[in-house]
């Protein structure tokens, strides 16, 4: 007996001798009956009727649940315990006021000067460099971040004995053989400061092992800055002003025995600068900001395997010197731009803030924002990665007491957030450093007393993470477009969604924190299927 095919019309309604044919439509029909399919000629799915819904048939299926927050068409989607659905996307909650941990020391009676702190990735720790005002001594410490409190490692390590001044820390990733800290620094024979080093300490846990001192020039250096690349190699580039003139060179590594990259030292600059900041963007570009008397000025940096050139100034301020802090630039690592943070002297030495934005050689900026207006000590800026957002860390000297402000980017924009300017640190005029612990969502801040003659520390929590995926709630992505409270369709294991984007075929992916895929286990690793096209995934839960 030959098969029957059921069609809609009598052209779609034909006898085979091998197989069973069925209606092909380009939508859901108008009615149905529970046990009717169709094939759908558009996404290529055949289609049963359950009595309420067109389900996909197969080995996958669907499931209906009430949407916790909207939810977008193939968006990667969560059961929640009580029973509701939810996308996977994590939330960012900013603080506002800051949340300001206990107080701990480092040492006390004995003023340190020169701070710097940096913070290792591969160890989750910060390291701090200081002169020990006691011994004249340049020293390192390592400390650890917990949630709000503040441990300094009792493995205080002696970096020079040399009489130290102004200090930099930059972080180098195990690329040489060595996971390492470098600290660049200026020194003193008798009464004048000749020398410019850098010293290398490599991190096994606390336990940190210095390498030996490296002069980067001799000739009188001051007010050192420096970087890490992360070369295979290993490179650090120091960046420094002599005689009013903005240098720069480069060290090459060997573990953490250093050696100078060939090319030598190179002018940034020959304009007059008096200070100087430096923001490195993670792989090839470094904004070089300084005040030359009436103007500040940014340059911009691209660095290539060894070598690193410069493109012209360009203006960022004028009428006033704008000076600027020891981390006075941040790189917005998210939005691909930098944010520096000057005291114009033009404007009643008013705190303002500025976006720039590098394309090539060159930098332009936006219109400055001011930050904080009164009397005030050079402030610092430091990008938060948690909350996408830059603090900016200033000493509100009529009321002798540090502040901390929360700063947003916005195209060429800067708004200072409303609710900040927290006071922390009362009775304190010293002008501090933070570092940012990514794993701890907190920053770490360094200060030197006043009165006090203490090394403080405290942890300063600017944002937080809520994170939604675990390793068992993945249930599948969501079907279409949902409101709040709606009911929403999941598509589940061995369906195929197919509202992605950007997937390798072939490939499994796996579903990450922000809610999209990728080839790329995360943490949880939770599959999220195979892909067999740029655009669809056979669901695998």
């Amino acid at each position: 007996m030959a098969p029957l095919f059921v069609g809609s019309n009598s052209d779609d309604s034909r006898i085979r001798s091998d197989r069973v044919g069925l209606a092909a439509s380009t939508s859901n029909p108008a009615s149905a009956d529970t046990g009717d399919v169709y094939y759908n000629s558009t996404d290529n799915k055949l289609n049963v009727y359950d009595g309420s819904d067109w389900a996909e048939a197969g080995g996958g299926g669907t499931l209906s649940g009430i949407a916790s927050g909207a939810l977008t068409d193939g968006m990667p989607v969560i059961v929640q315990s009580d029973g509701t659905i939810r996308s996977v996307v994590q939330e960012v909650n900013n603080f506002s006021p800051i949340g300001v941990g206990t107080t701990n020391y480092i040492q006390n009676g004995s003023e340190p000067k020169y701070i710097s702190v940096i913070y290792n990735t591969d160890q989750d720790l910060h390291v701090a460099f200081y002169e020990d005002e006691t011994s004249s001594n340049l020293k390192g410490s390592v400390i650890q971040v917990i949630e709000d409190s503040v441990t300094p490692s009792v493995n205080t390590k002696l970096v020079s004995s040399r009489h130290p001044s102004e200090t930099d820390a930059a972080f180098m990733a195990e690329t040489s053989g060595a996971n390492a800290v470098n600290a660049v620094f200026y020194t003193s024979g008798t009464t004048l400061y000749t020398m410019g080093s850098i010293i290398s300490g490599d991190m096994d846990g606390a336990t940190l092992t210095l390498g030996s001192e490296f002069s980067v020039q001799t000739s009188t250096p001051t007010t050192p800055r420096c970087i890490a690349t992360n070369n295979t190699d290993g490179r650090t580039f120091v960046f420094y002003i002599r005689s009013a003139d903005v240098m720069c060179r480069g060290i090459s590594w060997s573990g953490i025995t250093a050696s100078h990259t060939g090319g030598g030292e190179q002018t940034v600059t020959t304009d007059s600068a008096n200070t100087l900041s430096v923001a490195y963007n993670g792989s090839d570009k470094v904004l070089i900001a300084y005040d030359e008397g009436s103007n500040g000025k940014a340059v911009v940096g691209t660095i290539s395997g060894e070598a690193i050139s410069f493109g012209s100034a360009v203006t960022f301020s004028t009428g006033g010197a704008a000076l600027l802090g020891e981390d006075g630039v941040s790189y917005d690592s998210t939005l691909d731009k930098f944010l520096i943070v000057y005291r114009d002297q033009g404007d009643s030495e008013d705190l303002k803030a500025i976006v720039a934005t590098v394309s090539g050689t060159s930098a332009t900026f936006g219109t400055a924002t001011d930050v904080f207006t009164g009397s005030n000590n050079l402030g610092n800026v430091y990008y938060d990665p948690v909350g996408g957002k830059h603090a900016i860390v200033i000493n509100d000297q009529a009321n002798d007491l540090h502040k901390v402000f929360m700063a947003t980017i916005s195209g060429t924009s800067v708004t200072v957030d409303s609710g900040t300017g927290v006071a922390f640190l009362a009775d304190q005029n010293k002008r501090m450093r933070l570092s940012h612990d990514i794993d701890q969502e907190r920053f770490l801040a360094l200060h030197r007393g006043n009165q006090t003659q203490k090394f403080e520390l405290q942890s300063l929590k600017t944002s937080t993470i809520t994170k939604y995926l675990t390793a068992n709630n993945f249930i599948g992505f969501s079907d279409a477009a949902y409101s709040d409270g709606a009911t929403a369709t999941v598509q589940i294991e061995g369906s195929v969604d197919d509202a992605q984007s950007g997937l390798t075929t072939a490939k499994t992916h796996y579903v990450q924190h922000d809610g999209t895929l990728s080839t790329t286990a995360g943490t949880p690793s939770v599959p999220a299927g195979t892909a067999i096209s740029g655009t669809k995934i056979i669901i695998e839960t």
